[in-house]
C-alpha cells in the first residue's frame, strides 16, 4: 500500500486493483431483496445464515437469462454465486456474478414447481398440441453428449431394431454452466439449418435434481416447445420427470426407451406385411367359398331358372375367377416385393459394415503415421537426460551424459560442445 494519504475514490480504486485476482470468488447464502431493473440488470443480496451480514450481488439480465433463471430465482432461495469481488463507490463489498447455481434439493424443487405451474398455465404440457411421430423416420437429429452412455445405448437399440436411418449428432454439455446455451444452440441449428429432419431426440442419462437442472430450465423447455421439428425427450430414468420431457411431443423413460418408441422392429414390419397378405388370402378364399356355396344353393333350389340363365351365371363365375386370379397375382407380387425388401435390407447392412471397416482402417493408418517409431525410421532420434526428453540445447551441460534412442537400438553419449 502506498505511504501517502489517499482520497476515498483512489483508496477504493486501490482496493479494487488488489481484488482483481479474485475474479472467480465463490460465495453461498440466502437470496434477499431480489430485483430486475428494466430487463438490463439483476441485483440481490446474499444473507449469511450464521450472522446477519449481507453481500450485494449483481449481474446482467442477459447473462442471468442464459442460465435459465428467469422466472425462477426469488427471495428465500439458497444459491452459490461465482464472480469478481469489487468495492462499490459507496464503500460496500459486492460481487459481479458470472454464474448463479441454485443450491439444495429444497430450493431446486421449489424452483421446479414454480416454473412448472407457470408453464402449465401457458398450456405447454397439454396433449392436444403434441404431434404424432412418423412411423418410419429416415433422418433423426440427436442432441446429447457423444461421451455419454445415453448416446451409445440409444444408437445400439436403434440399429438393432432397424438399420438405414441417418443420424445427425449435435454434441452438447448435458450438465454444468454450458449446458443450457449448448442445448439452445442445438435446437436453433436443427430448426434453421436442417429442418428436413423427421424428428429430434433430446437425451441424457439419469442423475440428481442438480444434474438435470438444464432440462428443467425455462429456456430449454421453451426451445422444446417451440421446435418446428417433433421432439422426443429421453432424459434420466423411469422415475425422473423434467419440464423438457413434459413439453416434448413424446416423453421416453430412458434413452434406450426413446429408441424403442421411435422405430418399429424390422421383423415386426416384415411379419406385419406377411400377416396382411395371409389375411387377404383368407378373405379371398372365404369370399370364393361363400359365392360358390351361394351358387350351389341357387342351382339346388332353382334348377329351372338356372337352365334359362346359364349363360349369365357362367359369365358371373368367369368374372369371379378373373377377380380371384387378379387377387392371387397381387399376392404373388407382394411376396416378391417382400423378398426384394429383404435383399435390400441385407445389402444395406452389408454396405454399412464395409463402410465402417474402411473408416476404421483409415483411422488406423492415420494413427500409425503419427507413431514415434515411424518418425525414428526416417532418421530422427530421441535424446534424453535423466529420463527427460531434450528439446533445446540450452537444457544440456558440457560433459553431461545423454541417452540416445534410434529406430533400432540406443546408446549413451557425452556432451562435448554446446552450440
Amino acid at each position: 500500500m502506498p505511504n501517502k494519504v489517499l482520497t476515498v475514490s483512489k483508496f477504493i480504486k486501490y482496493i479494487n486493483d488488489a481484488l482483481r485476482p479474485f475474479s472467480n470468488a465463490e460465495v453461498k447464502g440466502e437470496v434477499t431483496d431480489f430485483s430486475i431493473n428494466r430487463n438490463k440488470w439483476v441485483s440481490f443480496d446474499l444473507k449469511d445464515e450464521e450472522t446477519e451480514q449481507i453481500l450485494s450481488c449483481f449481474t446482467s439480465y442477459s447473462l442471468f437469462e442464459s442460465q435459465g433463471l428467469s422466472g425462477v430465482l426469488e427471495d428465500g432461495m439458497r444459491v452459490k454465486v461465482r464472480g469478481q469481488v469489487k468495492v462499490r463507490t459507496q464503500g460496500q463489498f459486492s460481487i459481479f456474478t458470472k454464474n448463479i447455481d441454485l443450491e439444495g434439493k429444497g430450493t431446486l424443487q421449489k424452483a421446479y414447481k414454480k416454473l412448472k405451474k407457470e408453464l402449465r398455465e401457458e398450456r405447454f404440457f397439454v396433449e392436444e398440441r403434441k404431434r404424432s411421430l412418423p412411423d418410419f423416420p429416415q433422418k433423426i437429429g440427436i442432441i446429447t453428449s457423444p461421451e455419454a452412455r445415453a448416446y451409445t445405448d440409444f444408437l445400439k437399440v436403434l440399429r438393432n431394431k432397424f438399420g438405414g436411418i441417418d443420424i445427425f449428432l449435435y454434441p452438447v454439455h448435458v450438465q454444468g454452466e454450458k449446458a443450457v446455451e449448448d442445448i439452445k444452440r442445438a435446437f436453433s441449428y436443427f430448426n434453421q439449418k436442417q429442418d428436413d429432419l423427421d424428428l429430434l431426440v433430446l437425451t441424457r442419462g439419469g442423475g440428481s435434481l442438480e444434474d438435470l437442472k438444464a432440462f428443467n430450465s425455462e429456456e430449454i423447455t421453451r426451445a422444446v416447445f417451440s421446435s418446428s421439428i417433433p421432439v422426443v425427450c429421453g432424459v434420466g430414468h423411469q422415475e425422473d420427470e423434467t419440464l423438457a420431457g413434459l413439453a416434448a411431443d413424446l416423453r421416453a423413460s430412458t434413452p434406450s426407451n426413446a429408441a424403442e418408441l421411435i422405430v418399429k422392429d424390422r421383423e415386426y414390419v416384415l411379419n406385419k406385411l406377411e400377416a396382411s397378405i395371409e389375411s387377404m388370402e383368407t378373405n379371398l378364399k372365404n369370399i370364393f367359398k361363400n359365392k360358390r356355396q351361394s351358387i350351389t344353393n341357387f342351382f339346388t333350389t332353382s334348377s329351372k331358372f338356372l337352365d334359362t340363365r346359364r349363360s349369365e351365371i357362367d359369365k358371373i363365375i368367369l368374372e369371379y375367377k378373373h377377380q380371384i386370379n387378379r387377387f392371387l397375382q397381387e399376392i404373388k407380387d407382394k411376396k416378391l416385393q417382400i423378398n426384394d425388401y429383404r435383399g435390400e435390407i441385407k445389402k444395406s447392412v452389408k454396405e454399412k459394415i464395409e463402410l465402417n471397416k474402411r473408416q476404421l482402417l483409415q483411422q488406423q493408418n492415420l494413427l500409425e503415421s503419427y507413431s514415434p517409431k515411424n518418425i525414428l525410421n526416417r532418421g530422427y532420434s530421441i535424446v534424453k537426460s535423466d529420463d527427460k526428453i531434450i528439446k533445446n540445447s540450452d537444457n544440456l551441460k558440457e560433459g553431461e551424459e545423454v541417452d540416445i534412442t534410434l529406430s533400432k537400438g540406443r546408446f549413451f553419449s557425452k556432451v562435448i560442445t554446446i552450440k
